[in-house]
Formats: structure tokens, sequence, C-alpha cells
């Protein structure tokens, strides 16, 4: 069986099926949302160069490095099981002053956790431990998206282009036959703009396996910096979101009792507070997941069946019928891209045929045409 991602876009009275690498799965279709910066979509204002994107990017994206005044972000999630059902839900909430004055605060019906950043190291109250892999994802991806300025300086990145994104990867070196592949990352950003919309990583080795994607379907601007105003995670080969989250507050605050935003009496950790056991610094950031831990065993799963990429499966398939643009979304002038993943069985028919993101009025379509293919 083999196992491939497909695109299908959709745009007014035009009609054209492409398919992307896997490396590229998560690919999704961005609307210019009402929240975008203008400041960031101006054309020609972004370098084509990818290093010189990505260091751009760093400083337009999330909420870290210097010029920023003290902020207030919180977020609503849920994790979901196999089946999408709701496992957990709650918010995650930061007060931001400095490295050493800060207020960090996971509330959900299984875990509860408030940090407090303060000149002698962190201090923590509720859970000891630091937060499920999941649950930490949602900082990094509202806080803290990209690698820093001082990671990316002298790295070499590669890039794919499409109509609706550009990608930029950091290409890892050969491995030896029986090595185990290393992990890579992805960053996908909205088409002449350094607004991050897509991050994956997924094991590396000539062919991309994605083991996970986070997915920005609409964004919005703070003080000039692009944060996700949603955010659609999944882990594992089959990418299905196991975590969803918006944004619900984000805003400047004054710290010290000044205006009423917040005095400083919040930050302080009450009685009872005690370093985390891994905390070594005044730095919490997400610690990182072992690999064994993060692949689920000692040795990287491999997706069900063979995945296979774009040239290949363009070769192979022998019968394509077109998607018919559905009359609704032509009066309603609505285009865009539907991301479809196929299992294709040993006859070359396409099985268990899902969406993975796209156009609620173009799924459809899409569906019932790529049912029809053979390869």
């Amino acid at each position: 069986m083999w196992k491939l991602i497909l695109t299908i876009a959709l745009k007014s009275f035009v009609r054209s099926i492409c398919l992307l690498l896997i490396g590229f799965s998560a690919d999704y279709a961005i609307g210019q949302a009402s929240g975008d910066s203008p400041g960031l979509t101006q054309p020609g204002a972004i370098p084509s160069d990818p290093a010189a994107l990505m260091l751009v990017a760093v400083k337009s994206n999330g909420l870290t490095g210097t010029g920023l005044p003290p902020w207030h972000l919180k977020v609503s999630f849920k994790i979901l099981d196999d089946q999408s059902q709701i496992k957990d839900q709650g918010t995650y909430e930061e007060f931001w002053v400095s490295p050493s004055k800060y207020k960090q605060i996971y509330t959900s019906t299984g875990f509860s956790q408030t940090d407090y950043g303060t000149a002698n190291g962190v201090m923590r109250t509720g859970e000891p431990k630091w937060p499920p892999y999941l649950l930490r994802q949602i900082r990094k991806a509202f806080v803290n998206p990209l690698p820093t300025a001082e990671d990316l300086a002298g790295a070499h990145y590669t890039s794919e282009k499409y109509p609706i994104m550009f990608c930029v990867r950091k290409p890892n070196p050969p491995v030896p036959p029986a090595t185990r592949p290393s992990s890579n990352s992805t960053y996908c950003f909205a088409s002449g703009t350094a607004n991050l919309r897509m991050t994956m990583t997924g094991i590396d080795n000539g062919q991309l396996f994605p083991l996970f994607r986070a997915v920005r379907p609409g964004t919005v601007t703070f003080m000039g910096r692009t944060l996700p105003s949603d955010l659609q995670v999944g882990v594992n080969s089959s990418l299905k979101n196991s975590l969803v989250a918006h944004l619900e507050t984000i805003e400047a605050i004054n710290s010290g009792g000044s205006g009423g935003s917040i005095a400083d009496a919040a930050f302080v950790p009450p009685s009872g507070a005690a370093p985390p056991p891994e905390a070594a610094s005044v730095d919490p950031g997400p610690v990182s997941l072992p690999p064994a831990a993060f692949l689920g065993g000692n040795q990287p799963p491999l997706p069900d069946g063979t995945a296979i990429s774009s040239s290949v499966s363009n070769g192979l398939l022998i019968k394509r019928v077109d998607p018919v643009y559905p009359p609704i979304a032509i009066a309603a002038r609505v285009s865009g891209t539907v991301i479809l993943e196929a299992h294709i069985d040993k006859e070359g028919n396409v099985t268990k045929l899902r969406v993975v993101i796209g156009q609620p009025m173009l799924q459809q379509a899409a569906m019932d045409a790529v049912k029809q293919w053979v390869y």
C-alpha cells in the first residue's frame, strides 16, 4: 500500500491538481485573515534568500526578542484523542515583563501548574513536572515558534516555492546505511511575507516522514509581531489534530500597579512554591523531549505503507478526474486549496481518503474527484 498527500487547488474558473512531497503534507490554503499585518505583505519587502528570510521571520513572529512592552497572553486549548474526541481542555496564560519577571499558568482538567520567573530562578506551584509535550507546543507556537538568531547564524537553508507558501528547510547531511535517521524541521510562510503559517518536523532520510506539524489557519498582529489566531497541532504519521488552540487575549500591560493592569504582587511566588526538578536557569523554555519518547520507541516509526514522492506518484497515475467546481463556491467567489491524505491499494485504487485541511466548500468536490483516480 502507498501513502501520499494530495493537494487540490481550486481557483475561480480554474481547476488544477498537483501532488506535493509528503514533507509538505500540511500545506494549507491561506486567505488574508482580517488580523494579518499589512506591513508584512508588501511585495519586494521580504528577501527571497531562505536564510535571510528566516532572520526576518525571527524578528516578526512570536513574542521573543527586544522592543516589546510587557504583555499578557491567554490561549484556550483542547487535547484530542485518535477519534477527535476531547481528552482534556483548558487555558494557557502568561504575564511577561522581563526574563526574570513573568508568570505562566496552565489550567485544565488534567494538568494545572503555575511558574513564577524571579531573579533567583523559576518557582513552581501545582504539578511539579514539566508540562506534557503537547501542552508545551502552545507556548512554543505563540511565543517562540522559530530558532533564535544565534541558532541561525551561518546555517544553510533550502527552499520550496508553492502558489500560497514559501517553505524553508535546513537540510541534514546524509547518514550511512542502517544509521538512525535524524529529525528535521520545515518552516512555511505565506507567499511574499514573513508570516509563519506552518511548521513540520519529521524523520529525514532522503524522504521526510512527518511526525509533527503545527498549522496556523489565521494570524493576528501585536506590536508588529505575527501570532496565530488559531493553532492546529498533529503528531505521528497520521498528522490528525491532537491539539487545537485559540488566541483569546493578547495585550500590553502595565506592571507595578500603574494603570491598574497587574500589580507586582502577582509575580511573587506563594509560600510552598519550589524550583522545578529540571530548572537550571531563569529561562523556562520547553524541555527537549528525548527522541525515543517523542517517537514512541527505540527506533523512529514509519508511516503505514510506503510514502512516495510527488514525482513518483505523478508517473504512476493512469487515470485522473478533475474536480467539479461547486456552484455554491463559484457564487460565493470562494477559492482555495484542499489537502487530502490517500492510501493506494495494490490494485491502484484510492482508499482511506480523508481531508487533512482545506476550504469547507471545496472539500467534497476534491474528495469526489480523487476517489476516481487510479494508479
